[in-house]
């Protein structure tokens, strides 16, 4: 696996992508403070470290992945990026923040902050982002009304466990070409019959949470790969 330091990367100035995920470099980031060249940097699950508010003049990102580093500061510091499509800081035990109030940029896509225990707020964070397709708030301590995700038909990757949410899942019906979603361990409740039409469905995780209905609803959903439905009130027998 390739090592050693990433501030050996300042020898490359005119450098505008740097890709070197679960590769076994180290090093601060704040080699990339107010670097107004780099459209992406994907770091994740590598030993890197630092303080991620370096990264809040670096107007030119588009994509950043630093997943299960050691980087540590506000996530806020990315909101400033106006043309950032994806921002992945999942796993960062560091990272935190209050999202409620936050002004996500516009063009953002891809969010994940899954298991960064520290991050707080509210769904209502997201209501009038449009362009969403991937959603990872699990295992934080997020919460809110499903309410706030119901204008989100671009979605294909939604995961919400473990959180404290509630409201009915028919707030996600137009999530039709949702491929991933992940809503166990939370106060949702409602008919699974909302899924009924969603053929490109292949991970359904409803687990531990309070949706009910009819499995023959979603028995011809023939791309479904992961269905987890323990300790709900879903009955009925799957039939082809």
């Amino acid at each position: 696996s390739l090592t050693g330091s990433i501030k050996l990367f300042v020898k490359l100035p005119q450098l505008t992508s740097l890709i070197l995920h679960k590769t076994s470099v180290d090093g601060d980031v704040g080699i990339f403070e107010n670097n107004t060249i780099m459209r992406v940097l994907d770091l994740g699950y590598t030993k890197v470290k630092g303080d991620v508010a370096c990264f809040r003049a670096c107007d030119s990102l588009r994509r950043i992945d630093l997943s299960e580093t050691r980087v540590k500061g506000i996530a806020k510091a990315f909101c400033a990026t106006k043309d950032l499509v994806l921002l992945n800081l999942g796993k960062c035990a560091s990272i935190e923040g209050n999202v409620t109030d936050y002004q996500w940029p516009s063009k953002l896509g891809t969010l994940e902050l899954g298991c960064c225990e520290k991050i707080t707020g509210k769904l209502i964070s997201l209501k009038s982002m449009r362009t969403l397709t991937k959603v990872a708030f699990n295992d934080t301590r997020v919460s809110g009304s499903l309410i706030q995700l119901e204008d989100k038909p671009n979605v294909k990757e939604l995961y919400m466990s473990n959180l404290e949410i509630r409201g009915n899942i028919k707030s996600l019906a137009k999530m039709k070409r949702v491929v991933s979603l992940y809503l166990d361990g939370t106060d949702v409740t409602g008919d699974i019959c909302v899924f009924e039409n969603c053929d490109s469905l292949k991970r359904l995780v409803l687990s531990e949470s309070r949706v009910f209905g009819d499995i023959g609803q979603i028995c011809k959903l023939i791309s479904l790969e992961i269905m987890i439905l323990g300790r709900t009130s879903v009955t009925g027998v799957w039939s082809s």
